[in-house]
């Protein structure tokens, strides 16, 4: 009987070992934090309206943009990421502040800023708009996507924004869209 208890034993603790193993494999397949892919520099085309984030030089993201509208142009140039926000605050100049998950706040779920004051890539509470030119400089995705961007991104990631794309991104393998 005692032979018999010790196999039960070590039947049941080698199925937890073996049930335990495959769990980062389904938490990865749930959109977790297991074995990310680090985004190493994103780029941003205006013209384009799409941004594109590379890992070891393949484009990890394909996300459509909005971008600034004439009023209130996003700026072009080499930036990086300096501020890494979760359900940010919207408080503007002259209004009174917006806090986080209201359907008026235009920052949406997260704040991705870069080293240009005021500026940066958050998400929206408009998703309408995107592919347009319609945000205030910032560079707008729907937030689950900017979600997505922000569980791989950190401070000094590089973020290059042009007025086009400077190649086919089709040449690149994508790894997710």
């Amino acid at each position: 009987m005692s032979q018999h208890r010790l196999f039960l034993v070590l039947l049941c603790l080698s199925l937890l070992i073996v049930s335990t193993n495959s769990l980062p494999a389904l938490e990865q397949s749930r959109g977790g934090d297991v074995r990310k892919p680090v985004v190493d520099r994103i780029v941003i085309g205006l013209k384009d309206f799409r941004l594109l984030a590379f890992s070891e030089d393949r484009i990890v993201f394909d996300f459509p943009v909005t971008i600034g509208a004439d009023t209130g142009p996003t700026p072009t140039g080499r930036f990086t990421i300096t501020s890494r926000l979760k359900n940010p605050w919207y408080t503007p100049d002259d209004e009174p502040n917006v806090r986080p998950g209201a359907r008026e706040n235009p920052i949406g779920s997260r704040w991705i800023g870069i080293n240009k004051p005021s500026y940066g890539l958050h998400g929206t509470n408009n998703p309408d708009a995107i592919g347009e030119a319609k945000s205030e400089g910032c560079v707008r995705l729907r937030n689950r996507q900017i979600e997505e961007l922000y569980r791989h991104v950190s401070k000094g990631t590089p973020v290059i924004i042009r007025e086009r794309l400077p190649f086919n991104a089709s040449k690149f393998r994508t790894v997710q869209h």
